[in-house]
């Protein structure tokens, strides 16, 4: 059961709607990384109707006893009707409210009380410019070590930011480079907290299966982003005449210069990008950052949205889906059975058959990894170690 509260004010209550605790509508949504949303329209007859305080105060959801989202209003409208329409954001964008300055940082050290050059040590400096300006405060914790981002960036990294930004932007550009998770949760004294995580989080109990709990799917590949082939690239080499400006490649001969993906050629054909790493020195590190790519070219083009019963809500002893942990689903049906990671929740608070759960590898494509590091270059972001200073396609 599904209830909204302002502060700790009720707001909605499927069991208590005939007390001024009801709501005409009502979807959540819930996003890999970023920061949410809750719509929610209010009758007139609502104990609440007149107490709705924009940005100031903190909206919470809550999954029975268990909040899983909180944020602040942004607008409220009232219809032809008198209905009220609220829309609030999470609490992500709180971060949209502050600038992050200019600052540098090195991986350079094994002290783990020591800032590291990767998405948790950024994401700490992050924060605390936040900290400094607004009053919704915020704490990074972490799931795990950083074993996932030291293994991206190896031993040394230097970074520096050149120029101001905004703090949501800068933390959400340096998640979307290194494939960070981000999840919020709420402190009793009013605090959100930051987890980061560098790998999705564990798999669901819960499995979607056909016939079960599984009543509606669709799903789309995207086949203008779809790649079989790469031509990973590291740093550039003094040249000579006849090969000015070559860079070290994973090969001898131009024909094992590429890493191929045999069953995506048989189904596509030959679809080849390139990957460029402008401080990759070492082959064997050049050979499994291409491999990374290459792993992303068919199934980063794919995702599927379900319609779903999340079975936690008919018993309280099945584990709930989670947004950013893996669900198996089964469907032999669409030919279909494979760990997927939930990137999106689509909730209907007042009718839960119709929400939306949408699966699949929310990674960047080679495409959008060319857009982030073009803005990362733009950034005056430098680096040394695997960091991609510059990505393009053939």
């Amino acid at each position: 059961m599904y209830m909204i509260f302002q502060d700790n004010d009720l707001i909605y209550s499927p069991s208590m709607s005939d007390q001024g605790f009801g709501i005409v509508s009502g979807k959540l949504t819930i996003e890999l990384n970023r920061a949410g949303s809750l719509e929610f329209t209010l009758p007139t007859n609502n104990e609440m109707y007149n107490n709705i305080a924009l940005m100031t105060s903190t909206i919470k959801v809550f999954d029975d006893v268990t909040l899983i989202w909180h944020g602040r209003v942004l607008n409220a409208t009232v219809d032809f009707y008198k209905r009220k329409k609220v829309y609030c954001e999470g609490a992500l964008a709180f971060l949209s409210d502050t600038i992050s300055g200019r600052w540098a940082m090195s991986l350079d050290t094994d002290d783990d009380n020591k800032n590291y050059a990767d998405p948790y040590g950024m994401a700490q400096i992050i924060i605390n410019d936040h900290n400094r300006m607004s009053s919704r405060k915020f704490s990074v914790r972490r799931y795990t070590d950083r074993a996932y981002w030291t293994a991206k960036i190896y031993d040394k990294a230097y970074f520096s930011f050149s120029d101001f930004e905004g703090c949501y932007d800068r933390l959400s550009g340096i998640l979307a480079d290194y494939g960070g998770y981000a999840h919020t949760d709420l402190a009793n004294d009013g605090t959100t907290l930051l987890y980061l995580n560098g790998a999705p989080g564990v798999t669901s109990s819960q499995k979607i299966v056909f016939g079960e709990n599984l009543l509606d799917l669709e799903q789309y590949i995207n086949a203008g982003e779809v790649y079989t082939a790469v031509l990973p690239q590291g740093k550039r080499l003094d040249g000579t005449d006849d090969y000015p400006g070559r860079r070290i490649v994973i090969g001898n001969s131009e024909e094992s210069w590429y890493l191929v993906n045999e069953t995506g050629v048989n189904r596509y054909g030959f679809i080849a990008r390139q990957a460029v790493w402008d401080d990759v020195e070492d082959v064997a590190a050049l050979r499994k950052l291409g491999q990374d790519v290459l792993s992303q070219g068919i199934s980063g083009a794919a995702t599927i949205s379900i319609k779903a019963v999340d079975l936690h809500h008919l018993d309280v002893n099945v584990a709930r889906i989670k947004v950013g942990s893996y669900v198996e689903v089964i469907s032999p049906h669409h030919g279909i059975d494979e760990n997927f990671v939930c990137n999106k929740q689509e909730i209907n608070l007042t009718k839960l058959s119709d929400s939306v759960y949408s699966f699949g590898a929310r990674r960047k494509t080679l495409t959008d990894k060319i857009a982030l590091a073009n803005t990362v270059q733009s950034k005056g972001i430098n680096a040394l170690g695997v960091k991609v200073a510059k990505l393009t396609t053939s």
